[in-house]
């Protein structure tokens, strides 16, 4: 197995380059602006592993590669996560160019990509990732995928009045442990 599971590669000018792999497949992506990679990825994780807060699946989605396109399908079966995408030469051809799938721990590949997404956090910072990518990242979802992955299960949605909301019922969460949580973040010196 390599030494990690998912790697991102490189984070430029609206792309985003790395791979998922099991040690014996890999599927690399090279994901264009036109797809929002990481906030599918994450989405989907959140659906499969049960804690999504909408009913509507996620755990399917089109990778943007420009000019070719993929379709990704995630599952998990005996604990491990299960990632399948095809790879079509263009949006305009049904042609497979690549059918890959990867299966992976499901402890194995949260720790790894939690782990990835912190470094992409201290490498690029907020800013300079939406700067880089195009898209802001997806703090909420990683939100939900570490407390998953630390079954703390302190991220919650509670239910307002809405009293101050005109009126309207809302739900929130706690800011206070959010900010908590990316404190833990920031190495101390």
């Amino acid at each position: 197995m390599p030494e990690k599971s998912f790697k991102i590669d490189q984070i430029s000018a609206g792309w985003i380059m790395g791979y998922i792999s099991d040690g014996e497949n890999t599927i690399s992506f090279c994901a264009s602006y036109l797809s929002n990679f990481l906030d599918d990825l994450m989405s989907g994780l959140i659906y499969i592993l049960g804690r999504s807060p909408r009913d509507e699946p996620k755990n399917s989605f089109r990778v943007f590669e420009e000019p070719a396109y993929s379709i990704w399908n995630m599952g998990t079966s005996n604990e491990q996560f299960v990632f399948h995408a095809v790879t079509y030469e263009s949006q305009k051809s049904d042609k497979e160019i690549e059918n890959k799938t990867v299966q992976i721990e499901t402890e194995i590949f949260l720790n790894d990509f939690i782990a990835e997404m912190q470094d992409i956090l201290q490498r690029f910072g907020l800013y300079g990732f939406r700067s880089e990518w195009g898209y802001e990242f997806p703090l909420s979802l990683f939100l939900q995928l570490k407390d998953i992955r630390d079954k703390t299960k302190l991220l919650t949605l509670s239910e307002k009045d809405g009293s101050d909301n005109l009126g309207l019922e809302y739900c929130a969460s706690s800011f206070e442990w959010e900010c908590e949580f990316f404190d833990g973040l920031i190495p101390k010196e």
